[in-house]
């Protein structure tokens, strides 16, 4: 009774990475409280790793994270062919993504380039929040102008819809934040004197909300719509 009263008080084995074969093995209670968790990168390091001990914490959580911290150090170091061709592959599923979403902004910039009158207001203001999305990535807003469409955005902020107004002038300021191509393009166009109009003459709030972030983003950092926005004053 006293042995089994003994085993059930001790502590719960520790857990400590092991690179060579099972992701983790048991330490004695013993050895596991003499110190921190250690995962070296080889039989070489193991001096260097104990030099600069991870501090040990009671919480569990914590625990948790240095295991997971260790888990992750020594997948970089030791990864398997399994583990190799997983990440692989999770890097070809990025690249595949990236191209079709680039080819999803070609299909929406033709469909504003030849279709705009034939859509409903509903339509329209659907495919400038999904250009919206796509666009945030900057490199993916730098080619739309080269898929012909920026130049039906910029129509688009005449337009006599609220909605469609609004739509149109996110969709300018978010590609043009930060990115000196578009604001070049942009000017190239004639697109700032629309904003300029549309900031001083819009009356919906939510519009002139999105007006003024295009505006923003054309004049940071940019020169020449600088000078242009105090020469239309």
């Amino acid at each position: 009774m006293g042995d089994s009263q003994q085993r059930s008080d001790a502590p719960p084995p520790a857990l400590t990475y092991n690179p060579q074969g099972t992701r983790f093995h048991t330490l004695s209670a013993d050895v596991a409280d003499t110190g921190p968790l250690i995962a070296p990168s080889s039989a070489a390091g193991a001096a260097s790793a104990a030099d600069a001990p991870v501090p040990r914490s009671d919480d569990p959580s914590s625990r948790l994270e240095n295991i997971r911290e260790i888990r992750d150090a020594g997948v970089r170091d030791h990864a398997t062919p399994h583990e190799r061709a997983e990440a692989q592959m999770r890097k070809a599923l990025s690249t595949m993504q990236a191209i079709d979403e680039t080819e999803r902004i070609k299909v929406l910039a033709q469909q504003m380039s030849t279709s705009l009158s034939e859509m409903e207001e509903f339509q329209i203001e659907a495919l400038l929040e999904e250009l919206q999305y796509l666009c945030e990535d900057i490199d993916r807003a730098s080619v739309l102008h080269a898929l012909k469409g920026l130049a039906p955005t910029l129509h688009l902020l005449s337009s006599p819809h609220a909605g469609i107004r609004q739509r149109a002038a996110y969709l300018l300021g978010t590609c043009a934040q930060n990115n000196p191509k578009v604001q070049q393009q942009v000017l190239e166009l004639g697109g700032l004197p629309p904003l300029i109009h549309l900031a001083r003459e819009e009356r919906d709030g939510d519009v002139l909300v999105k007006t003024v972030y295009a505006l923003s983003a054309m004049l940071k950092d940019c020169v020449p719509a600088q000078v242009a926005f105090l020469d239309s004053d």
